[in-house]
């Protein structure tokens, strides 16, 4: 695919916008691309230089949201240390600025049933979903390799991990539940090294 100029990537990024905020407000259903292109200031055709549909558009909107997700990932455990336990440290570190950065607008609307449900029909979520665990199965198996965690599988393990930090996370982000996001980041680095640790 051949580069964007600046003016096309402005005019993609116009587009995205105005859909987020369009999906959030009406749902996406409910939204229509000549809302969403009169809402960018441009016009209906315009949309389609860019995205063939809508779940196109939200595709690639769920996929800039997971590219964020992955890079903290990728940057905090792609390689282990002699303290993983600080890795993971950093990584909630690294998660609770995100967090404090995040459109909570976008994110609130990414996690609806509607949206899920169609993510999930695309198998996006499911793919998505695989790569993030296979990062952190490979930090597991490479601490267990090392001797900083105990025996464990780390694939089920790293689907339990993900699933219940993201629930935690996600749960405080957008509803103050169990408590603030800064105080569950400490709270999770005591509980994962409780689990992980020999």
């Amino acid at each position: 695919m051949k580069k964007l100029s600046q003016k096309a990537q402005e005019t993609k990024r116009r587009i995205m916008t105005s859909a987020q905020k369009l999906f959030h407000k009406k749902g996406f259903e409910a939204t229509s691309v000549r809302e969403i292109t009169e809402a960018a200031g441009c016009a209906k055709g315009t949309f389609y230089l860019y995205f063939e549909t809508k779940l196109d558009l939200l595709t690639e909107i769920s996929k800039n949201l997971f590219t964020e997700i992955n890079n903290i990932i990728t940057k905090e455990l792609s390689t282990m240390t002699d303290d993983p336990f600080s890795q993971i440290d950093r990584l909630f570190e690294e998660f609770l600025i995100y967090a404090q950065k995040a459109d909570l607008s976008l994110i609130r609307f990414t996690h609806t049933s509607e949206v899920m449900g169609l993510m999930d029909e695309a198998k996006i979520t499911e793919t998505y979903f695989n790569v993030i665990i296979s990062k952190i199965s490979q930090f597991l198996s490479r601490g267990i390799e090392r001797g900083f965690f105990r025996q464990i599988n780390p694939t089920t393990y790293a689907k339990m991990l993900y699933g219940f930090v993201h629930q935690s996370f996600e749960d405080s982000l957008l509803e103050g539940n169990p408590d603030s996001i800064e105080n569950l980041k400490s709270e999770l680095s005591f509980i994962l090294r409780r689990i992980l640790e020999k």
